[in-house]
């Protein structure tokens, strides 16, 4: 495609994307093209008003940036950047970022001109022109010919949601299930050590035992599956490509709450986010209607809905069952022969 179909084509994916997807999208153009030392979405619990925040700098320079992402149609007026000042101030930033996927008026740039903090303006034009020159979401398939060019499918797979008519991906089904080390792993993500080598590392530092990379990813896609952790563009680790995790704003959320020591707090939101798995979201209503399932009832349910082999799937329910006993409406039981599944009404959960 040429350049303003490719325009056209970005736009309608980027508007495509819920609220919290674009404010991550917005995340990774601003670490990729930036190459801040650490950035993070805030949590919607005391953001104080910003949706980004992070820094820029190393070794001779360090300035607290923060951002507002406003996935909007209308136009951004003069009194969202007055707020917006007002919270850079408050979160004693030194520069700020405002992105949209519409454009500002006049009195929003008379606003920035007055500002003592220094602010960018980022419209939609600009987010364009910035994914076409950095080569974000799109692929010149021949260097030479800035004319040709497609979308890049690794990209906005980022933002890839799966509907209730399609088998869930591999991916999306956990294979770890041990909380204390998914909480350890999310720490590691937000304290900034996105690779699986350093997130092992971390791992192994915190627990005293000894991890593999492979584990360390297990567990940061356990975290997908949760939606507390998304999937960021691919970066060189010592010279390797590989994926960098980020946390979500409920990843932000809950490793919060685990920092304060809000035990039961943070069980309830993460067992909002077991419910909240897609895998569970297809098994509960069928536990729920049969009021239990035997351990080989579950593995028929759950290979009628994940896109894998029989084999593995027998693998992954383990998993998968542990995940469902964490729930108080289920109630995993071992009879002679097997464990059963058993759904419990809100009266018997009294018991």
């Amino acid at each position: 495609m040429d350049v303003q179909e490719a325009r056209v084509e970005i736009r309608e994916r980027y508007m495509g994307l819920t609220p919290e997807q674009f404010e991550q999208f917005c995340k990774i153009l601003t670490e990729e093209v930036e190459g801040p030392a650490y950035i993070q979405l805030t949590p919607f619990q005391g953001d104080r008003g910003l949706d980004l925040q992070g820094y820029i700098g190393h070794e001779f320079v360090d300035v607290k940036f923060g951002g507002q992402v406003k996935q909007y149609s209308d136009n951004i007026g003069g009194p969202s950047i007055r707020t917006f000042v007002g919270s850079l101030t408050t979160n004693k930033c030194n520069v700020g970022s405002y992105i949209t996927s519409s454009s500002f008026r006049d009195n929003a740039h008379e606003e920035v001109s007055d500002s003592n903090i220094p602010i960018t303006l980022i419209d939609g034009d600009d987010i364009l022109n910035i994914m076409l020159e950095y080569q974000l979401g799109v692929i010149y398939p021949n260097p030479d010919d800035r004319e040709d060019l497609k979308l890049d499918p690794e990209f906005w797979e980022i933002f890839d949601e799966t509907t209730g008519d399609e088998l869930i991906p591999s991916d999306k089904v956990p294979q770890a299930n041990k909380i204390p080390y998914l909480n350890i792993v999310l720490q590691a993500i937000d304290q900034g050590y996105r690779y699986k080598p350093e997130i092992r590392d971390y791992m192994k530092t915190h627990t005293n035992k000894e991890w593999r990379s492979r584990q360390a990813d297990y567990y940061a896609m356990a975290g997908w599956a949760l939606n507390y952790v998304h999937k960021d563009t691919m970066g060189e680790y010592r010279g390797e490509k590989m994926r960098r995790w980020g946390l979500t704003r409920d990843g932000q959320e809950y490793v919060k709450l685990l920092q304060e020591d809000r035990a039961e707090e943070a069980e309830t939101h993460l067992i909002k986010h077991i419910r909240e798995m897609e895998i569970m979201r297809r098994l509960l209503p069928e536990i729920q209607e049969q009021d239990e399932v035997s351990n080989d009832e579950l593995k028929d349910l759950f290979f009628k809905e994940v896109a894998l082999n029989r084999t593995t799937s027998d693998r992954r329910v383990s998993t998968v069952g542990q995940w469902l006993q964490m729930l108080p409406e289920i109630n995993r039981k071992h009879t002679k022969n097997t464990v059963k599944y058993e759904y419990l009404t809100e009266k018997e959960r009294l018991l």
